[in-house]
This record gives C-alpha cells, structure tokens and sequence, in this order.
C-alpha cells in the first residue's frame, strides 16, 4: 500500500511517470491490488498510453478471466488504442457470460462506428 500511496502522491502533483512508476511497484508485489489497477487504467487513459494498463489487466485476467468489470476496463483500452478485434474477442467472452450485457453490446456498436470512421478517413 506504501507503494500505491507514493503512486496516488506523485499523480496528485502530476508527476505522471514517476506516478505509473510506483503503480507497477504495488503491482509488481500484488497484481490483484484493485486500486492499483483501476489507477493504472485512469492513467493510461491519462495520457494516452495504453500498453501498460493492457499489460497489467492480462496479468489480473490470467486468474480472473470472467471478471466482467475487468474485462470491460481491458476493451476500453484496446478501443483507444485501435485493436478492434481484441475488443470483439473481448466483447463476444462477456456476452457469453450475460447475453443481455447491454455494455458488451455498446462496445460492438462503438467497434463499428470506429471501424467506419477509420475506413472513412482511408477513403
């Protein structure tokens, strides 16, 4: 927790690297420290650097791979960073587990709408 705490200190005065620095360090220890991984996630996010959060979400997923929240953190990543078919993969995992997920059927349609925006563009 002393590691996450230094993470949490130098994200609150925005020293972002040295932030995911001491982050990875609490997940290095315990990669089930949710705290650490919803962190990771938001600064991932943050700026715009998706590969860590990926990493650490693969890791947690390997025990947990039915986790739904999890596995929805892990598809926003791959959206952002362009890899559409990991978020169907992903997306397809979560409706067999909830047909009705109404949040794996919103990232199928946002898959869409990026693969069309993409094509456009080429276009």
């Amino acid at each position: 927790m002393a590691n996450m705490g230094l993470g949490l200190g130098f994200e609150g005065i925005e020293e972002i690297d040295e932030a995911i620095k001491w982050i990875e360090t609490a997940l290095k220890i315990n990669s089930e420290n949710m705290a650490a991984l919803y962190t990771i996630v938001k600064l991932a996010h943050d700026t715009a650097d998706y590969e860590k959060g990926i990493f650490w979400l693969n890791q947690y997923l390997e025990r947990h791979p039915n986790d739904p929240e999890m596995l929805y953190a892990l598809s926003g990543l791959h959206l952002k960073s362009g890899h559409f078919e990991e978020v169907k993969k992903i997306a397809n995992h979560i409706l067999q587990m909830d047909p009705a997920s109404q949040r794996a059927l919103t990232l199928v349609k946002q898959v869409n709408r990026a693969q069309l925006k993409l094509k456009q563009q080429r276009a």
